[in-house]
């Protein structure tokens, strides 16, 4: 399968998960000029079976801080840089898995544990956006 045919299926897996894990409604595109001057949070895997590749996810800071606060249900206040990053991982975790289950059905992959990426990639692919910011996930098959 193409990394252009995985991709396509990347937006409907973020919001799959954002709405049933974070109970977050995709919105009206964001200006991403709101988020110049906000540092930006990158996770990233790779995956191991019919298809090998890399998968990531990311956000503004002060958004993925939203959606742990979201997927935990405790306050952005409260929340540690530990959370929030285990959150981000779950999520790349979760929306890859997402993908893969939807390009192939019938098979089996790995996934390797999520990491950070800094810096932070130049990789494009989906985009979901709601009123309170906007998360990017991509694909890269080998």
């Amino acid at each position: 399968m193409s990394v252009e045919q995985i991709s396509a299926t990347l937006q409907t897996a973020m919001t799959e998960v954002l709405e049933s894990m974070c109970f977050i409604l995709p919105g009206e595109p964001v200006d991403m000029a709101a988020f110049a001057g906000e540092p930006w949070m990158e996770h990233t895997l790779t995956f191991h079976g019919p298809e090998e590749g890399r998968f990531g996810i990311r956000a503004p800071r002060p958004v993925a801080v939203r959606i742990a606060s979201d997927f935990l249900g405790e306050d952005p206040v409260d929340l540690s840089e530990q959370q929030v990053g285990e959150v981000m991982n779950e999520l790349a975790n979760m929306v890859c898995g997402n993908v893969l289950g939807h390009c192939y059905h019938d098979h089996a992959f790995a996934l390797t544990s999520p990491t950070v990426m800094n810096p932070i990639s130049q990789e494009q692919g989906a985009q979901f956006d709601w009123e309170e910011g906007v998360l990017v996930a991509w694909v890269k098959t080998y």
